[in-house]
C-alpha cells in the first residue's frame, strides 16, 4: 500500500495506539508504548459469534525506519482466544511510502459440550449436537437407525 508521506512520518504512526487503533478492525481501545507493548481491546466477529478479546501487543525486531514485528494474543472468554502477528516493512515510493505486510492469524473457540463444528475446517457454521443419552434396554432399535 503506498502512502502519501515520508517514511519517518508513517514510521511514527505505525508506534501510535491512536494510528494503531484505526488500524485494526474492530478495535475499540488501544494503549501503551513501543517500549512496555500496547492493551488492545477488539471486538470481531467469525460466523454466529462475536467476540471481545482483550490482549498485549508487542513490537519486535524493530528496525528503525525499515521494519518491525507486531505480535499480539488475546482472550475472549467463552469464546476462545487469537493470537497472530504482522511483519511490516516500508520502503521509499513514487508516491511517499510503501508499506507492506504479512500477516498470520490464529483464532480458536471454546465450544460448549453440546456444540459441534459441522463442516470443514474453515466454515463458519456450527449446529446443536444430540446430547447423548442412554438406551432404553425395553425399546428395540434397528442397528443404524436415526429414531
Amino acid at each position: 500500500r503506498d502512502i502519501k508521506a515520508d517514511r519517518a512520518t508513517v514510521w511514527a504512526a505505525l508506534l501510535s495506539p491512536e494510528v494503531l487503533k484505526e488500524c485494526v478492525p474492530g478495535a475499540q481501545e488501544v494503549t501503551g508504548t513501543p517500549e512496555d507493548g500496547f492493551e488492545a481491546t477488539v471486538v470481531q466477529k467469525v460466523g454466529p459469534v462475536k467476540a471481545t478479546f482483550k490482549g498485549m501487543v508487542k513490537v519486535s525486531n524493530i528496525v528503525e525506519m525499515q521494519s518491525l514485528t507486531l505480535t499480539g494474543e488475546g482472550k475472549g472468554g467463552a469464546a476462545g482466544y487469537a493470537k497472530g502477528g504482522a511483519n511490516v516493512r516500508l520502503e521509499d515510493s513514487e508516491t511517499g511510502t510503501r508499506l507492506s505486510y504479512d500477516v498470520e492469524a490464529v483464532w480458536s473457540m471454546a465450544l460448549p459440550r453440546r456444540w459441534r463444528i459441522s463442516s470443514l475446517p474453515g466454515s463458519k457454521r456450527c449446529s446443536k449436537a444430540r446430547p447423548r443419552t442412554t438406551p432404553n434396554p425395553r425399546r428395540k432399535r434397528k442397528v443404524g437407525s436415526s429414531g
